[in-house]
């Protein structure tokens, strides 16, 4: 779901007035939103994201402290594979079995310490991330950013979105890969983060 679509369709039915207060109400949606151009692709760097805590399981998989926020580049693998969704986004819902597929086809390659997975919950709290982790029995850590500050790196884009980098310690991660839509096809969209990532 494109958000710029959504405040649009909300043109057209309620009075300039009231989607002006919308507006100033959330100051982060409004302001991503006003930089068409800002969109992560191939070839950039991704700024290092400040993420929240981990659970204790979530912790141990991407290699940082339990119970304390950090960094993208805290996580202790070479390429990491984010993933930008929304609980209320039905392709998101529909994929979800998908990414539980990608995760345990990595998990089983043996590249599971080399290639992680992180999803990132825009517009949504703790709960409908933790909802949404229960409800499709993912394993991989998804992260709340209800105000919208993590999605702002990434920029205006519809979900799902994918963003595949390889990680730094030094001056932003580089993006090797990014998709916009579903991938359907778990073989095929392995085969590509694995061409991407030089972990053929």
């Amino acid at each position: 779901m494109r958000f710029r679509q959504l405040l649009s369709c909300c043109a057209r039915v309620l009075p300039a007035v009231l989607v002006f207060a919308v507006l100033a109400a959330a100051p982060a949606l409004a302001e991503s939103l006003g930089d068409q151009d800002k969109v992560i692709s191939e070839g950039m760097k991704l700024q290092d994201v400040q993420l929240p805590p981990a659970l204790d399981a979530d912790a141990r998989y991407l290699g940082v402290p339990a119970g304390e926020p950090f960094a993208l580049s805290d996580i202790k693998t070479d390429y990491l594979l984010l993933q930008v969704f929304s609980m209320y986004c039905p392709h998101c819902q529909r994929e979800a079995p998908l990414m539980k597929e990608l995760f345990d086809k990595i998990k089983a390659s043996g590249k599971a310490d080399t290639l992680k997975i992180i999803g990132l919950g825009v517009g949504n709290s703790d709960y409908e991330v933790g909802f949404f982790k229960d409800q499709y029995a993912l394993d991989f850590p998804l992260f709340p950013d209800p105000d919208y500050r993590a999605y702002d790196y990434v920029g205006v884009v519809g979900t799902p979105f994918y963003v595949l980098v390889k990680l730094s310690k030094d001056d932003g991660h580089q993006v090797l890969f990014t998709q916009e839509g579903t991938f359907e096809d778990v073989t095929a969209f392995y085969s590509l983060l694995l061409e991407k990532s030089d972990l053929k």
